[in-house]
């Protein structure tokens, strides 16, 4: 709650550590000699709201321009096996993550999970197409380069 107070308030830098720190709460019951972070993913009532925890870290470390930060938060939040939207949020806030990391390669794989899941999703077959687009934009630049240093042998 203090978190989505932070977000909603425009506070990203404070809203980010807030999600992170309700999951390290929640991990404390659940003692490493009781298998820690694997009962609490496997826990079916905690699970999806860790996976919303480290989905909402995502979205605020990718408004403080962090992707790599993200991209992890997004990896941590899919290891809660979410389903439905939370596990599209996951996705396509990964594929932002990879996209701000220029990597339009992994970004269009997250989106086609995301729509895998959501085949109506008008945003992530919005940003499925431009992700496309950057990753066609990408591999352009990437044969001049090849062209430019090989003397024409692209």
């Amino acid at each position: 709650a203090v978190g989505n107070q932070y977000f909603k308030a425009g506070d990203f830098d404070a809203a980010g550590p807030t999600y992170t720190d309700a999951v390290r709460a929640a991990l404390a019951f659940y003692p490493d000699e009781q298998g820690g972070k694997n009962a609490m993913l496997a826990d079916e009532k905690i699970a999806p709201i860790i996976a919303k925890c480290y989905s909402n870290s995502a979205m605020a470390a990718l408004k403080v321009k962090q992707p790599t930060l993200a991209r992890d938060m997004c990896n941590s939040g899919l290891e809660c096996r979410p389903t439905g939207d939370d596990k599209v949020k996951l996705l396509t806030r990964k594929a932002d993550a990879h996209l701000a990391l220029d990597d339009a390669d992994d970004a269009v794989e997250c989106l086609q999970a995301a729509l895998a899941v959501d085949p109506n999703n008008v945003t992530c077959k919005r940003k499925l197409y431009d992700a496309k687009q950057a990753l066609k934009a990408s591999r352009k630049a990437e044969a001049e380069r090849s062209k430019q240093l090989f003397g024409g042998a692209a």
